[in-house]
């Protein structure tokens, strides 16, 4: 009997320890080894769960943080792809930001634009998170920024940072 309790104990720890190696295989991503030094300081501060870019933004991202929240910002020559993430929210999604059918890394979102910015939001495991894409130049043609569909691939392709 105590062989089986101790057994049973183990077991429960096994499923309780952090998961090593999928800490490893984010930290090893395209995503991460692409970002400056002084991103990933950033984001290994966030008290808030972090998802990256795809790795072709990633040399040019920055990354703030801050207790609840962080934020991403990749500039590039034609257009802008930000990301906003907060653990802090006050309100489900309802009224016009009811979500419509769309769905991002298999959870509810909504997208719409605003000022020619597009943008997509969703949830996830109680974050909320909200990618933006501002074309430079004629913001109102260009079809990444007038269709959902760039900003919701960026979003899909997002890298998550195992804790």
């Amino acid at each position: 009997m105590p062989l089986l309790r101790l057994l049973l104990g183990l077991a429960l720890l096994g499923a309780c320890a952090p998961d090593v190696s999928a800490r490893q295989e984010s930290l090893s991503s395209e995503a991460w080894t692409s970002l400056s030094a002084a991103a990933q300081e950033q984001v290994e501060t966030s008290q808030v769960p972090v998802l990256l870019f795809p790795a072709e933004y990633a040399p040019m991202t920055q990354v703030i943080t801050g207790p609840t929240w962080y934020a991403l910002h990749a500039p590039t020559e034609e257009l802008t792809v930000m990301l906003h993430a907060t653990s802090v929210v006050h309100h489900e999604l309802n009224g016009e930001a009811r979500p419509t059918g769309l769905r991002i890394r298999g959870n509810l979102a909504y997208s719409g634009m605003n000022e020619g910015i597009r943008h997509v939001t969703w949830e996830e495991d109680g974050t909320f998170y909200t990618v933006e894409v501002e074309c430079r130049h004629e913001p109102l043609s260009d079809r990444r920024c007038i269709r959902q569909s760039f900003a919701v691939d960026i979003a899909e392709r997002m890298v998550e940072v195992a804790r």
